[in-house]
């Protein structure tokens, strides 16, 4: 490249870099973009906004039967996957229990779905582990799992009392921590 074409190349790139310095920026909300750059996927996208907000969750008790998070409408849901062979699963799970033991009745509900394959061993977990107060929920095949697009466990979504998620974490969290616990006292249902 002679110098002329690389002084051009220049000249280029200076003018192009004060163009956009000077150019206001326009700050666009999601829903904004999404009409200006695909106005054909505006309802679609919005749709899959409103499907992710209220999670439908099935899955089945130590007994195999059918259950859903509909049971716990119009409380707080700690809803975490974990598995009994997950080392940071382990680790939070008896500090859950503490916080369904502290806050169940102030109307939170710790819902821990165990994608192990056989519910006697998180019945044995939680028997070793002196965990009382929590039901055996299983999510065998993943589906939850998959339907929050986890990349690992744990993952803990915490479910307003209207059903849409507040806050998803992912990995190991401690339950101990004064801001994590202001997050579940701040949207616990309100008293009448």
């Amino acid at each position: 490249m002679n110098i002329e074409n690389r002084r051009t190349i220049n000249l280029v790139f200076m003018v192009l870099a004060t163009v956009l310095a000077s150019a206001p920026v326009q700050v666009f909300s999601k829903e904004e973009a999404v009409q200006v750059i695909r106005p054909d996927k505006a309802k679609e996208v919005a749709a899959k906004e409103e499907e992710y907000e209220q999670l439908e969750v099935t899955f089945t008790d130590a007994d195999g039967k059918p259950r859903n998070l509909d049971e716990y409408r119009g409380k707080l849901i700690l809803l975490n996957l974990w598995a009994t062979w997950c080392a940071p699963c382990v680790k939070e799970m008896p500090a859950l229990a503490d916080l369904q033991r502290e806050f169940g009745e102030k109307g939170l509900a710790v819902v821990t779905l165990s994608s192990d394959q056989n519910p006697e061993l998180v019945k044995a977990f939680f028997e070793k582990h002196q965990i009382d107060n929590l039901p055996v929920y299983m999510d065998q095949n993943m589906k939850v799992f998959q339907m929050l697009e986890s990349k690992g466990l744990p993952v803990t979504s915490l479910l307003g009392t209207d059903g849409n998620e507040i806050q998803r974490f992912a990995g190991y969290v401690d339950w101990t921590k004064p801001e994590i616990r202001k997050l579940i006292t701040d949207n616990l249902p309100k008293k009448e």
